[in-house]
């Protein structure tokens, strides 16, 4: 099977495809910049809050098949993408209502009664600068495919590991 499009939206919009195992994976998200602002950590995204995990709409995963991200079990389908940021450790949550619009004031009861799983992941800096949220696919070793999904901004690395069904 083809690996399914995003519906990119006119701006700073990516997609990021992969496989992971059967499935054919595409991460779709808007890319919002810093433009000289601290965003993790600062006034626009404190750590602590539910974030959609881009710009606009949250970030969401097509899959052809169900594979795991950060242990969760996530659908062939799509799936909506939310993170709490924090200083050292990030919530992954993964959740099957993609229409809302991506704030928190709109992630109700109902839709929160939608979640797929959470987990928690960690955060790591680096030396270098990214000015745009960016995710990135990671190789498994010699057995093609992905291994990870790493979320890159400013100077904050969190990995995502993905694996196939067992």
């Amino acid at each position: 099977a083809a690996i399914p499009s995003c519906a990119l939206r006119p701006g700073p919009w990516a997609s990021l495809r992969s496989e992971v195992g059967e499935a054919r994976v595409n991460l779709c998200y808007g890319r919002p910049a810093a433009r000289g602002r601290t965003m993790l950590g600062g006034p626009p995204l404190p750590f602590g809050p539910l974030w959609r995990t881009g710009a606009n709409e949250p970030t969401t995963v097509i899959a052809t098949a169900p594979f795991r991200i950060a242990g969760v079990m996530v659908p062939a389908g799509r799936t909506s993408l939310y993170t709490v940021p924090g200083p050292e450790t990030w919530e992954i949550v993964l959740n099957a209502s993609t229409s809302q619009w991506g704030i928190e004031s709109e992630y109700t009861d109902a839709v929160r009664r939608t979640e797929l799983g959470r987990a928690i992941v960690r955060a790591d800096t680096t030396a270098e600068y990214q000015e745009r949220l960016t995710f990135i696919a990671e190789p498994a070793t010699g057995q093609g495919g992905a291994r990870s999904v790493v979320l890159e901004w400013e100077r904050i690395r969190v990995i995502l590991p993905v694996d196939a069904q067992p």
